[in-house]
């Protein structure tokens, strides 16, 4: 399905019918503490 393509979001179904793992991060909340922390250790520099 295209939505699938786009989001990269696959169905536990299909997950389980081709033997695709679920991912071990989230990417997506990893980004998100990623930017915080960055934005964090930039403003100290200032």
């Amino acid at each position: 399905d295209t939505e699938y393509l786009v989001t990269g979001k696959i169905t536990p179904l299909e997950r389980q019918a081709v033997g695709y793992p679920e991912p071990i991060v989230e990417h997506k909340q990893q980004q998100k503490t990623f930017k915080e922390m960055y934005k964090n250790q930039k403003s100290k520099r200032e």
